[in-house]
């Protein structure tokens, strides 16, 4: 593959000229082909650099999981830009500190958040150029269905080349604690991450994708999207999750891979009602960014009869992205395992000495492979305390810990600042909730550590209940007999949900604080 080739917009360009008939979006209301999209990216990369646009200018988008995504993802790339995409479920303070923290020119939005973006840019000095998608009534600024039919298609040769090495996102970690960086990655990481999901996930040419993870993560824009994209495979879209809707675009459109996190499908399958929906069609239902329970697992392949060698879990990181991958029979083998590492891709466990560890020993899951940030922004000394030079080979700490087993599968056990130290014991949370998962009155739990006079930490349990059930600490706590007495919660507390963030993932640190507000 060579250089040239190592580019978002060219990526997009070989697809559009291998299948340029071929359906590329589907929303339900339009459609287009990849050869008429690829010309709505060079127009509107064309007015990015009509209107100004220096090479490596910063653009963000505040949008749903729409077509503009995609549009504004390539465009901005081919202008030789580099795009930020915005979580909508920040506040307009959050969003105002992005913008300025990522130096932002361009914002291209959607009407259903224009209220909150104004509010956003209102906290700000900044000059910005705003673009409004959807309906171009009463927008400040462009309106981007405006731009599309004033631009003509440039000629392919006015756009400036973009190497392997030119940065082609920032992309803001979640900020569970603390100010979130921004990571900072190539078009090189770009689409090796595409290269790598297409032949973990199996896509192809025929691929039918509904992904219902949120379009401002990396891993769903350039794991997937991107993926079936290199592969002229259809992206089939929806601009909200709801678990019903999903379920039935699923159904109607015949899809062949999914992209959806462990809460999306508890959600999905809480609609069902204990009844049973057939999405055998499926070749993959890929899940990531928290554990998938072997309970969760048994449920969507019974009650969704996904077929037993389709479903996936996979471990990826923003700053990373793709590491492993646990497929079909490897994962119904090792249903606890997030799998094997992915090509190009090393896995080690590094211990508190510095040295990597063996098989079975639980330390922080350090990562080596083509997909890695290049730094983080404005943060180079954050970006050097997280990488490690050994073997040759530049490593990231991802502040995850796991282990490998003796035949290279990687089970993950806690993040690094979620592990709990009680009685000098280490103790992790991942463990103790599988244990009290099980437990058939408990919907959802997390376990956290509270600080303790005598044992320094002990071990919280955090409780969501079934509907119309109430587990008693006698049940909790018999649930967790397998495990050591150490690990056992010393105390429990029930709530009607768990804090998450947009991924699904449990704000640990939002938790703490609710606990520690609890008599």
């Amino acid at each position: 593959m060579n250089d040239a080739m190592l580019n978002t917009s060219d990526l997009l360009r070989a697809t559009a000229r291998a299948y340029p008939g071929r359906v590329m979006v589907d929303d339900g209301q339009r459609s287009f082909t990849y050869a008429q999209f690829d010309g709505m990216v060079d127009c509107f990369a064309g007015w990015f650099l009509k209107s100004g646009a220096a090479r490596g200018f910063r653009a963000a988008y505040l949008l749903g999981n729409q077509w503009e995504v995609l549009l504004t993802y390539h465009a901005v790339g081919r202008a030789g830009g580099v795009i930020v995409p915005f979580n909508a479920r920040l506040t307009p303070q959050e969003i105002s500190f992005l913008l300025d923290e990522a130096a932002v020119e361009f914002v291209v939005y959607d009407r259903d958040f224009e209220a909150l973006f104004m509010e956003a840019i209102g906290q700000g000095a900044r000059s910005l150029e705003t673009i409004a998608a959807g309906s171009v009534k009463g927008a400040a600024g462009h309106a981007l269905e405006s731009i599309l039919a004033s631009m003509q298609r440039p000629a392919p040769l006015a756009f400036p080349h973009i190497s392997a090495s030119d940065d082609s996102g920032i992309w803001f970690t979640s900020g569970t604690t603390g100010k979130p960086k921004g990571a900072v990655v190539t078009h090189g990481s770009s689409v090796f991450s595409a290269l790598l999901t297409s032949g973990a996930a199996r896509v192809s040419s025929d691929t039918r994708l509904v992904s219902a993870a949120p379009l401002f993560h990396r891993g769903a824009v350039e794991d997937v999207h991107l993926a079936v994209t290199m592969m002229g495979g259809v992206h089939y879209l929806t601009k909200r999750f709801e678990p019903k809707q999903t379920l039935e675009l699923l159904k109607s459109t015949r899809a062949t891979f999914a992209f959806i996190v462990p809460t999306m499908a508890q959600m999905m399958l809480d609609v069902l009602d204990h009844g049973s929906y057939d999405l055998s069609h499926l070749r993959c239902w890929m899940s990531a960014s928290a554990p998938l329970r072997q309970d969760l697992q048994e449920r969507i392949r019974s009650e969704l009869r996904i077929p037993s060698d389709a479903l996936a879990n996979a471990y990826g990181i923003t700053e990373s992205l793709m590491n492993t991958f646990c497929l079909g029979k490897d994962l119904l083998k090792h249903p606890s395992s997030a799998g094997r590492p992915v090509p190009l891709t090393e896995v080690r466990i590094l211990g508190t000495d510095g040295e990597f560890m063996g098989p079975g020993e639980i330390g922080e899951i350090a990562i080596s492979g083509p997909c890695q940030l290049r730094t983080y922004l404005g943060r180079q000394p954050d970006y050097v305390n997280v990488m490690l030079e050994a073997e040759g080979k530049r490593w990231y700490r991802s502040g995850d810990l796991g282990y490998l087993d003796q035949d290279g599968f990687l089970f993950i056990a806690d993040r690094s600042k979620d592990m709990i130290i009680t009685g000098g014991e280490n103790v992790y949370s991942v463990e103790v909730e599988m244990a009290l998962v099980g437990q058939p009155d408990v919907a959802e739990v997390a376990v956290i550590g509270q600080p303790d006079a005598k044992w320094g930490e002990r071990v919280v349990a955090v409780i969501v209940p079934k509907k119309g059930r109430q587990p008693t600490e006698s049940d909790l706590l018999h649930a967790c007999i397998a495990i050591a007495s150490y690990k056992r919660p010393k105390r429990f507390v029930f709530l009607d949900s768990l804090p998450r963030n947009s991924f699904g993932k449990v704000q640990k640190s939002v938790l703490r604080d609710i606990v520690k507000s609890i008599p």
